[in-house]
């Protein structure tokens, strides 16, 4: 005969998290179930999981499906392993997804920095001598413009960090985004005090920052 059954399992998972792509990191949860006394044809049906105010959970929801080494988050991964130890017993193995929302970081961090970033064009066209208006372009000194542009992203720099665990092996995605600005305006206030102004009209190296902050972003 065909044994059918239904059951409803809670639990707690942990899952070491890797912040290497952070705010965009993914994780997998994986789920083992031992079945002790029959070898299971499994039909999955659904599942309730709650989405986090700062993560969305995906997987276990949907139709169940092989996975073919692609993520597809609303399919669960799912597999029957026997015991090889126990020759009673199988494991049921399945997987489910969680996303970071980023949106908070984006409109708090990355827009703010990306905006200061490409602002800072501006000292390098008054660098370059671009006098269109005279009253904009003379009330400020372009070094002292684009170094208040750096204090800024240092200073949104130390306020990440505090969003982050210590102890990280290695840099996040959003830490390679900063350093980028920042070595960008760097680079940006040695061409401003470096060159003169008409070897920065001759090179468009007002166009150039502007292209390189674009590109970053």
């Amino acid at each position: 005969g065909v044994a059918v059954g239904c059951w409803d399992l809670y639990g707690i998972f942990y899952c070491p998290v890797d912040l290497s792509k952070f705010p965009y990191d993914v994780c997998s949860w994986d789920v083992l179930v031992s079945i002790i006394g029959w070898s299971p044809g499994l039909t999955y049906d659904w599942s309730s999981l709650r989405n986090l105010q700062q993560f969305q959970i995906f997987g276990l929801q949907g139709l169940a499906r092989a996975s073919d080494n692609k993520w597809f988050p609303y399919a669960c991964e799912q597999n029957v392993v026997p015991n090889l130890a126990r020759t009673s017993e199988s494991f049921l193995y399945c997987r489910f997804h969680s996303r970071r929302k980023p949106h908070s970081i984006l409109m708090n961090i990355i827009l703010p920095i990306g905006m200061v970033t490409l602002l800072s064009t501006i000292g390098v066209w008054q660098a370059s001598g671009v006098d269109n208006n005279a009253v904009a372009f003379g009330s400020a000194d372009p070094l002292s413009f684009i170094s208040t542009s750096l204090l800024t992203v240092v200073a949104m720099k130390f306020a990440y960090a505090d969003l982050l665990p210590s102890g990280l092996s290695g840099p996040t995605l959003l830490d390679k985004y900063i350093f980028s600005c920042l070595l960008l305006l760097v680079g940006a206030s040695v061409l401003v005090v470096a060159c003169s102004m008409e070897d920065l009209q001759e090179f468009s190296v007002a166009l150039i920052y502007g292209g390189l902050t674009v590109m970053i972003h």
